[in-house]
């Protein structure tokens, strides 16, 4: 198999550009603090109101057949009043098999118009299934930092009234707001998968009518219009266009590239409960007439169960597996590797998961309501807990796998591709990995201003240059990091590695 070449990464601006702007969620989502949410009861027994709107929700086979209903209450957020409010519990598994239960919180739900820190929903989530309680976190970070529009997250303790319920992580609700942060308007129709108990949506064709997929995916906004002609079109282009014009079309109706590195990302973190597995959890928004895959629910991750990273596409639901049945797709697939191996690095891993695990571990150790002792979070981060492996040996091993394919396949990750004048004038990074100096450019007659950020979005440094400069970079820590280069209106980020 011939050599492929490597590009070096294009990050998502607007989600760089949250370090910044006052954007909604700013300090909801600060992950330099630990959260106090508080649900003030209206009426008395409220978690048994919580626990009946569930379980009434779900047939005799544990099977959804209605909406889950809200309860009012009032929030106080880190000392901030919200008056009535919506709140009602959320998840599946997550619910059935915790005693700490996942919320869902609606502000507006009552009040129209009533917000917090910009926003309009947003969740705790139980951790579930994740002795370390650090996986979902550590899976966003990594996601946004290498471009994808992902959810926010950080951490709050949380109470009901006095009781104290322990420590939730706090994620981003995939809303019009969302799409407001990260596309930059919320003008398209966003759908999400509807899971009919353990059943996901495989994207396979049944007809042009849109009340066929009701049962499978539900539309998020625009109601009122009702207009699913676009995700219609892009199932049927999907499903039936012929193998020799495949490759054009979907690309015309669907973010090819970031769906691959979204793949690439599920596979080398081996998630259970995805597209590919379980037909589960995700968005799609249709912006434009062209489809964009939005990522959710990361806390089955990093698990038992060692499955390749170069897969065989005819083992996958349709829309992997006529994708990578596309020689070029394939190959652009591959190369996403490039782009993930440095995050599996040991200095990238201990830099996530100690800083953490740091942050939480005064919490969970006096947490009420753990699914695990104390004693696993502690040893998940390293070693294998009850068949659930350790954060830092699992990302040592798959570091091995990656590097073992891409050799056995010849692709150079080390080499740059050719691009255009205008890309090369765009944005420059040499040497990388970087050890000391930091060469960036190159912008002929304009000044950039230029920010270094660590992957929980914390500016770590920055600098103003004329066309191009040079940075002392040996003071950052070996690991990962986001170099956001602003010229005029235009922002490029690409991916920077510091190793030593």
């Amino acid at each position: 198999m011939r050599k492929f070449l490597f590009s070096s990464l294009v990050s998502s601006a607007v989600f760089i550009s949250s370090s910044f702007g006052q954007i909604p969620g700013n300090q909801l989502f600060d992950p330099g603090r630990i959260h106090q949410i508080k649900i003030v009861s209206l009426f008395e027994n409220l978690a048994d109101t919580l626990t009946s709107n569930y379980m009434l929700s779900f047939g005799m086979n544990q099977f959804q057949i209605r909406d889950i209903p809200y309860a009012p209450s009032k929030l106080i957020v880190d000392g901030t009043f919200l008056d009535t409010l919506g709140i009602r519990y959320k998840g599946f598994n997550s619910w059935w098999h915790s005693v700490k239960k996942p919320i869902k919180i609606d502000v507006n739900r009552y009040k129209t118009g009533q917000e917090y820190d910009g926003l309009k929903k947003f969740n705790l989530h139980n951790g579930s299934g994740d002795p370390s309680f650090i996986r979902e976190n550590i899976d966003y970070k990594i996601l946004r930092s290498l471009g994808i529009k992902a959810p926010r997250t950080s951490y709050a303790q949380v109470y009901m009234d006095t009781v104290y319920l322990g420590l939730y992580r706090v994620v981003e609700q995939v809303d019009n707001t969302f799409l407001d942060v990260n596309f930059g308007n919320h003008d398209g129709n966003l759908f999400v998968q509807e899971a009919q108990g353990t059943a996901g949506f495989d994207m396979r064709w049944e007809g042009s009518g849109q009340e066929a997929y009701y049962k499978s995916i539900s539309l998020e906004n625009h109601r009122n219009r009702n207009d699913w002609s676009g995700f219609i079109h892009f199932l049927d282009v999907l499903n039936n266009t012929s193998e020799r014009e495949f490759r054009d079309s979907i690309s015309s109706v669907f973010e090819v590239d970031d769906f691959l590195k979204i793949l690439a990302f599920d596979l080398a973190v081996n998630n259970l409960d995805y597209y590919g597995n379980s037909g589960r959890n995700y968005y799609l928004y249709d912006e434009g007439g062209k489809i964009h895959w939005i990522p959710w629910d990361y806390n089955l991750t990093w698990q038992d169960g060692k499955y390749p990273v170069n897969i065989d596409p005819k083992d996958y639901p349709v829309l992997i597996r006529r994708i990578l049945q596309v020689p070029e797709f394939y190959d652009v697939f591959m190369r996403k590797y490039c782009q993930l191996k440095p995050m599996f690095s040991k200095s990238n891993m201990d830099q996530l998961v100690t800083g953490e695990a740091a942050v939480i571990g005064p919490y969970l150790q006096n947490d009420p309501q753990l699914d695990y002792p104390y004693e696993a979070f502690l040893r998940n981060l390293d070693s294998t807990w009850m068949r659930i492996p350790g954060l830092k040996r699992f990302a040592a091993q798959r570091y091995d796998d990656i590097s073992k394919t891409l050799d056995e396949l010849n692709i150079d990750c080390n080499t740059a591709v050719e691009i255009s004048s205008r890309e090369q004038n765009q944005l420059q990074l040499y040497p990388l990995p970087a050890r000391d100096w930091l060469n960036i450019g190159h912008f002929p007659g304009h000044e950039v201003s230029v920010s270094i950020l660590d992957l929980y979005g914390r500016e770590v440094m920055d600098a103003i240059f004329f066309e191009k400069g040079r940075m002392n970079v040996a003071r950052l820590t070996n690991g990962c990091y986001v170099v956001q280069v602003t010229e005029g209106e235009s922002t490029y980020s690409k991916l920077l590695q510091i190793m030593r």
